[in-house]
């Protein structure tokens, strides 16, 4: 029996899609390893060298999946993906991972800031980028609300809250407040935003960011960090899929808190 190259070395072959992958690199080179690397996996793929190809490109394709360099000439990565967003608007969404040599919190931040919907980090390996692309075709295209980057990130910090368990009548205070306020501080946000009010929005969403810090949920924390970059970059072209995904993980992160309570708390309404 013939082993094929990707099997030979040890990448499980992804199904072949039916829309092509478009890679947007500005060096030639890891443009060229991306490409070699997508079409030993099976996949049909375009090329583009920076963010005005991106955008010229996708007006003539449907792509299923963008591969996006951050840093290009011109029009870079984040203003690429500004600008898709903001052509494709409520219609459809497709799927950007960004590019990156930067695996800090705050380049996935303003990654999810633009619109972007995970992160790969460079240079490129063909085990991981085959399980990101796997990830993303099977993912639900609704945008950054699910995006890897908070997905992989553990929901509550168990090592914060051990601390704070000793003295649990404290915790217990921390908790009752973080259910009880935080959505009509969440509704406030959203509004701040549907007005334009940004400097107000990024002001509450630093503050939710601290609330959820202070009692360790490490992902709502991440995408309260995000809201409060848009709001500061004036970046909003995505923020009704962020404030869907803080909603979410609100809903979430309290019913996790409530197990951590002394006492029984009301269920949070979905």
């Amino acid at each position: 029996m013939q082993v094929s190259e990707s099997e030979a070395a040890g990448v499980n072959r992804s199904p072949i899609p039916k829309q092509p992958i478009l890679v947007a690199e500005d060096n030639p080179i890891a443009r060229k390893l991306a490409v070699r690397q997508l079409e030993r996996l099976g996949y049909r793929v375009d090329q583009a060298a920076d963010g005005r190809e991106v955008v010229e490109a996708i007006k003539r394709e449907n792509y299923g999946v963008i591969l996006m360099d951050c840093e290009m000439p011109g029009m870079n990565g984040y203003q690429a993906t500004r600008e898709i967003r903001r052509m494709e608007g409520a219609a459809r969404h497709t799927r950007i991972i960004a590019l990156t040599a930067h695996e800090t919190e705050s380049e996935h931040e303003k990654c999810r800031a633009a619109g972007m919907d995970e992160f790969a980090t460079k240079p490129l390996k063909p085990e991981s980028l085959a399980r990101i692309l796997e990830q993303a075709q099977s993912a639900p295209s609704a945008g950054v609300a699910a995006s890897t980057d908070a997905n992989d990130e553990p929901r509550l910090d168990r090592e914060m809250l051990a601390e704070l368990r000793d003295d649990q009548e404290l915790l217990d205070d921390l908790i009752d407040a973080f259910v009880n306020k935080l959505p009509d501080r969440i509704a406030q946000l959203a509004d701040e935003f549907a007005r334009g009010d940004l400097k107000a929005a990024s002001m509450s969403a630093h503050s939710l960011k601290g609330s959820a810090a202070n009692l360790g949920a490490k992902r709502m924390r991440s995408i309260c960090a995000t809201l409060d970059m848009m709001a500061r970059n004036r970046a909003v072209e995505n923020v009704a899929s962020i404030l869907d995904e803080l909603r979410a993980e609100y809903r979430q992160v309290s019913i996790a808190l409530a197990a951590e309570h002394s006492a029984p708390t009301e269920d949070v309404e979905a």
